[in-house]
């Protein structure tokens, strides 16, 4: 227990590096500020008068503030950027672990390449926040269509399975190791017959971007 004042206390818990959680993907949502400093760089807008921020610029802001510590679900934090022209006021909506099976409510942000931060604005009209960078840890191929599995209608269904099944696959083996986090071994396939249940597994292959292997 930690005591701030008089009338207020906070309970610490010490988390051990197995309980580190690493995070795959934060999800934040932005608002800003804008303040009249008289230095720095001018700011750039576009035709509707919205700010525009780089999402990769924010995301690195996200990480040198929280690199190598916890952050957590719902929590709410702020930060300048160019020379205190702008304030940026985040709150984390969603942590995604690198392990899908864990319950926690707080990550750590292992390193920038192992994380995606994906950043939203509050109010688009008044914020634009550019996206310029591609995600590179990529399981399946770009502009998968589960229609190639023989199956219709539900894209969204499957990509949310197939997300949770190979998660972990996409980071070193060496995060995995530290970390003790083990790889989804298995799927169980279930429907009524006729539902490509026998085809699907032996389609994922061509779809994905793992290498093919003999049997």
């Amino acid at each position: 227990m930690l005591q701030i004042s008089k009338l207020d206390q906070v309970y610490l818990t010490i988390a051990n590096v197995t309980d580190a959680n690493p995070l795959a993907e934060l999800e934040v949502k932005i608002e800003h500020k804008r303040y009249d400093t008289g230095q720095g760089a001018p700011l750039e807008f576009d035709d509707k008068g919205a700010l525009k921020l780089d999402e990769e610029l924010i995301s690195q802001h996200i990480y040198d503030l929280f690199k190598k510590n916890m952050v957590n679900a719902g929590q709410k934090f702020a930060f300048p950027m160019f020379d205190g022209q702008v304030v940026l006021i985040c709150l984390v909506q969603k942590i995604t672990p690198i392990n899908m099976k864990s319950k926690l409510t707080y990550g750590m942000l292992e390193s920038l390449d192992a994380v995606d931060v994906v950043c939203t604005a509050k109010n688009k009209a008044q914020l634009a926040i550019q996206t310029t960078r591609a995600n590179e840890k990529q399981v399946f191929k770009k502009n998968m269509n589960f229609q190639e599995l023989g199956i219709g209608g539900l894209d969204a269904e499957f990509n949310e399975i197939f997300r949770r099944a190979f998660n972990s696959r996409r980071f070193p083996q060496s995060m995995i190791d530290k970390y003790g986090i083990k790889h989804v071994k298995g799927m169980l396939c279930m429907g009524h017959l006729e539902q490509a249940r026998p085809s699907s597994p032996r389609r994922l292959p061509t779809l994905s971007t793992a290498r093919s292997q003999r049997s």
